[in-house]
């Protein structure tokens, strides 16, 4: 059997439906159970995707996360409290391995090699993400730390709960005075820091390496190890899992989204759950902004701006 959660709010239910659809169609030949923490989805969405996975001859378990509210409060810093779910998945889901993957997800090809890999030694495996290093160094992490992206993360369950992980998020918290740079995916990234395993870029392509370079992602996060080019040129041929984050395309649910994966995510919307695209790109006006810097002026331009918003919001945090 191979595990996968999810969480989700009625307000993203249709984009997980069709990341679960994804997953569902690229890897009919695994029997899997899907793991679903919620708030408000109504009993009318919970049936629909029970029907969906249950023909599908896969099995679904559902969680409401308020029978579960002192475990997440007890490790909530800030943010969207579904997000939370994953910190404390040890202590409700008794299984051993669980794949972590975000609504916003798309699954293109089989699982199998994932679920697969070693984890004898790991907390969690994850692909390197891109952070600033003025956020890495809010959660004591040095430029040899690696540091992963949560929302799509393979957790070793059983060694979570021998080692007694959840009771380090909740000191986590408190050693932080109750807030956490990047809510549970700065958690996750502090508590873990030394027992993370790095997975594949495939395994959880977003749009940096989709129009930065190698060399010029390790500049702009002043990095010091990131995917080599070799490897990030295979992306669009060999890529397992996207997470679709703003950054310079939008979301795949917005109309002007320009993402080279939203026609495929668009693809399985369809059936009673599907959804109309919103108006507009998505994308923040700071993102619009630098995207232009990007296109049409000299590298060194954009560094400087990237520089430039991080002290901003380093100033505007301390005025807070």
């Amino acid at each position: 059997m191979y595990n996968i959660e999810y969480s989700s709010s009625n307000e993203y239910f249709n984009y997980m439906y069709v990341s679960i659809k994804s997953v569902i169609e690229n890897n009919r030949d695994l029997q899997i159970c899907f793991h679903i923490f919620f708030d408000d989805l109504t009993e009318q969405n919970l049936n629909e995707l029970r029907h969906y996975i249950e023909s599908c001859n896969m099995i679904v378990k559902y969680y409401d996360i308020k029978q579960y509210a002192e475990l997440i409060d007890s490790v909530y810093s800030h943010g969207f409290r579904l997000s939370y779910c994953k910190l404390v998945m040890s202590r409700i889901i008794d299984e051993d391995l669980v794949l972590h993957l975000g609504a916003d997800t798309l699954v293109r090809s089989s699982l199998k090699s994932l679920f697969s890999i070693d984890m004898n030694d790991y907390f969690v495996a994850g692909v390197q993400d891109t952070i600033s290093w003025h956020n890495r160094k809010k959660i004591e992490l040095s430029r040899d730390d690696n540091y992963i992206c949560a929302d799509v993360t393979l957790h070793n369950l059983k060694k979570q709960r021998e080692e007694g992980i959840y009771e380090k998020f909740a000191k986590c918290l408190i050693h932080f005075n109750g807030h956490v740079t990047y809510c549970e995916q700065g958690m996750m990234n502090y508590v873990f820091r030394n027992r993370m395993r790095i997975l594949e870029v495939n395994y959880c392509v977003m749009p940096p390496p989709l129009y930065f370079s190698s060399v010029q992602i390790k500049k702009i996060y002043n990095l010091k190890w990131y995917y080599s080019q070799e490897e990030l040129n295979t992306l669009y041929d060999e890529t397992v899992i996207v997470h679709f984050t703003n950054g310079f395309y939008g979301k795949p649910w917005f109309a002007d989204s320009n993402n080279p994966f939203k026609d495929e995510f668009l693809k399985y919307n369809e059936g009673n759950c599907a959804f109309e695209l919103k108006k507009g790109s998505g994308i923040s006006k700071n993102s619009q902004i630098a995207k232009k810097i990007y296109e049409k002026l000299p590298f060194f331009i954009y560094i400087f701006f990237t520089r430039l918003l991080e002290l901003h919001r380093t100033l505007m945090n301390k005025e807070r």
